[in-house]
C-alpha cells in the first residue's frame, strides 16, 4: 500500500486546494452572509434614476422656450431638411444620368454590332428582288442572252494579251494586289429566297 503523506498547509498544493484545515472550514461555516451583495442593482438603479431626470430637465427646458425660439428652431431644422433632401436629389440625378448614359452606350453597341448583318440581309434582298423581276418579266431568255454576252466579255477581257508579256516585276505587283484586295466573305454564301416561303 502506497503511503499518503500529509499535506504541509504551506506547500504549494494546499494552496491549490484553498483551504487546507478543517479548523478553518468550520469558522467559514459560522460566518453570516451579508444580506444584499448584488451592487450592480444600484447601479443601473442610479443610471435609470438620472437619465430620467435628464430627460425631466429637457422637457422643461423646452416648455421654457419661448414660441419664437421655437419657430426658429423649426425653420433650422427644415432648412437641414431641405438641404439634405436637395443632397440626395443631386445624388440620384447623378445616378440616373450615368443609368441613361449606360443604357445609350449599349443601345448604340447593340445597333453597330447589327449594322453589318442589315446591310447584308438589305443587299441579299435587293439582289432577290432584282432576280425576281427578270424572272417574272415575259421574255425569260432575254436575260439569259444578256448575261451570256456579259460573262463572254468578262471572259475577253481577263485573257491575257498574247502580244504582252508579263515581266518578273509586273508579276509581283499584281501578286501583292491580289494579296492586298480585301474578300467579301459573305460572297461565298448561298442566298435563299424568302419571298417563296
Amino acid at each position: 500500500m502506497a503511503i499518503k503523506n500529509k499535506i504541509n498547509k504551506n506547500s504549494r498544493a494546499a494552496k491549490r486546494a484553498g483551504v487546507s484545515t478543517r479548523t478553518e472550514l468550520k469558522e467559514l461555516q459560522n460566518v453570516t452572509r451579508a444580506e444584499k451583495t448584488d451592487f450592480s442593482r444600484k447601479k443601473k438603479d442610479s443610471k435609470l434614476s438620472n437619465n430620467i431626470n435628464k430627460k425631466k430637465e429637457k422637457i422643461i427646458a423646452q416648455l421654457k422656450l419661448s414660441q419664437n425660439s421655437k419657430l426658429e428652431n423649426l425653420k433650422i431644422d427644415n432648412k437641414a431638411l431641405l438641404i439634405n433632401i436637395e443632397k440626395s436629389l443631386n445624388i440620384t440625378n447623378q445616378l440616373d444620368n450615368k443609368i441613361l448614359k449606360s443604357k445609350q452606350r449599349a443601345r448604340y453597341v447593340q445597333a453597330a454590332r447589327k449594322a453589318g448583318w442589315e446591310q447584308t440581309n438589305a443587299l441579299a434582298k435587293q439582289e432577290i428582288e432584282q432576280v425576281n423581276n427578270i424572272y417574272s418579266q415575259e421574255d425569260p431568255t432575254k436575260y439569259a442572252k444578256e448575261l451570256k454576252e456579259k460573262n463572254d466579255q468578262m471572259a475577253i477581257e481577263q485573257e491575257p494579251e498574247e502580244d504582252h508579256v508579263e515581266t518578273f516585276f509586273e508579276q509581283e505587283e499584281r501578286l501583292k494586289r491580289e494579296k492586298n484586295k480585301p474578300t467579301n466573305m459573305f460572297e461565298m454564301l448561298d442566298v435563299e429566297n424568302t419571298e417563296e416561303l
